[in-house]
């Protein structure tokens, strides 16, 4: 901090005296040894006059008030407690943060920033719901391109020749696994429950995990790590963090675990079934069964259409043969994805269907994830005959995809047919 800097406000923290913070006209300020050094506070806020500064002392949370500016909160200030001047040339830090309550969020306004009233009422973010991870790197963790492109920034700033890479090396840039963090979540028996991704980038980064399995449904190209869908809740219990780096797909740990509590916000009026994440677990696993064949027969129309174009140009004494073989399949997927989703005559104008698979487990989901209370009699009866009519279908599409479907696309090469894609290469 420079000399000549109007101080507004300088506080002390509660725990570790050596941690001061201070409001200046040009910014947030932290010192760790007792106002020896003083590092500003950057992130999100900005370079303004603060005139006041103080810790909330329940949640740790600084709090910064700008001239004209409003309010700036910085949450959870405890890992800098545990920071000194000879930590910071570690490698790599971790800190769990405080524990992490556990309860169901309630929806926001409209279901929408702000919803339908704009800037009509004041609103201001919460902190990120579940466990809060705060780590440090002490640099970054370059890849292959970014150490080639270090070693020859002395030669660019002194004029001089920059040798030409080896196609090896450009194949192995261009082929390289992006250098990673992961943060990995752990229960008290030490399965994994969740693997989080986050900036390997030098410096203080905060990772956010909503306390959720991951979604096991299926997978899309448009998962990625940073946004990836979540699952179901994990019960309240000791849980543990560990920090690990991913270099050219080696994957080594830098911060063993380090232990965080998840504890439920308040007891409800009505007693909380024990088993509630057990039959949680069951109906993802069921989701995950359900979503394959659901998926798996909203693909089989795209299928056909192809075997149909295929079976057009087939040659052969008796094409009519293979016609009548397309409409079996036809009718077959047409039929299983009655089951699975319901008449398509009545869906087309929400007119009342008989209860289908999916409509029975999606009433599973919405019920049990309103609520930490757990399910119902009807939502573990209507699980039960989902289950019980699921069997016969998977059956009945396992047939039609893993043996009357490729035998067909075999009958239509050997009709001198074209190759649908899927089927075995000729």
């Amino acid at each position: 901090m420079e000399d000549r800097y109007l101080v507004w406000r300088i506080v002390q923290d509660h725990e570790n005296p050596n941690l001061l913070f201070t409001a200046t006209e040009f910014g947030l300020f932290f010192s760790l040894d007792g106002g020896g050094k003083w590092v500003e506070l950057t992130g999100n806020a900005p370079t303004i006059s603060y005139r006041d500064v103080t810790i909330q002392r329940r949640e740790n949370d600084l709090v910064a008030a700008s001239f004209g500016r409003g309010f700036f909160i910085v949450d959870d200030i405890s890992p800098l407690r545990a920071l000194t001047e000879e930590s910071l040339n570690q490698e790599a830090m971790l800190f769990p943060g405080r524990k992490a309550l556990w309860y169901i969020e309630q929806p926001t306004l409209a279901f929408g920033e702000g919803g339908s009233q704009g800037h009509g009422y004041y609103r201001a973010p919460n902190p990120p719901f579940g466990a809060n991870f705060t780590y440090y790197l002490a640099q970054d963790i370059p890849s292959l391109k970014d150490q080639r492109l270090e070693r020859e920034k002395p030669l660019i700033e002194a004029g001089d020749d920059t040798p030409f890479p080896s196609f090896e090396a450009i194949t192995a840039e261009l082929q390289e696994t992006e250098p990673a963090i992961w943060l990995t979540v752990r229960d008290s028996d030490g399965s994994v429950v969740r693997r989080l991704n986050g900036p390997a980038k030098a410096g203080f980064h905060r990772v956010n995990w909503d306390l959720r399995f991951p979604d096991t449904g299926s997978v899309a190209l448009g998962d990625n790590a940073d946004g990836e869908p979540s699952g179901y809740l994990v019960s309240p219990g000791t849980y543990t963090v560990s920090l690990s780096k991913r270099v050219r797909g080696v994957t080594t740990e830098l911060v063993g675990p380090q232990t965080f509590e998840v504890e439920r916000l308040r007891d409800g009026a009505l007693p909380a079934q024990p088993d509630a994440s057990e039959f949680w677990a069951e109906v993802s696993a069921f989701d995950r069964s359900v979503t394959a064949v659901s998926q798996t027969i909203g693909g089989l129309d795209e299928k056909i259409s192809l075997l149909g174009l295929a079976t057009q140009r087939a040659l052969g004494d008796n094409p009519d043969t293979l016609d009548t073989r397309l409409q079996t399949i036809q009718t077959e997927a047409n039929a299983l994805k009655e089951l699975v989703n319901g008449n398509p005559a009545r869906n087309a104008i929400y007119e009342r269907t008989q209860p289908t698979i999916r409509s029975r487990l999606g009433f599973v989901q919405t019920g049990v994830g309103r609520s930490t209370y757990g399910p119902t009699k009807t939502h573990r009866d209507q699980l039960a005959i989902a289950q019980s009519e699921f069997g016969a279908i998977e059956q009945r599409l396992s047939v039609l995809v893993e043996t009357t479907i490729p035998a067909f696309e075999a009958a239509l090469i050997e009709a001198g047919a074209p190759w649908v894609p899927g089927a075995t290469l000729p």
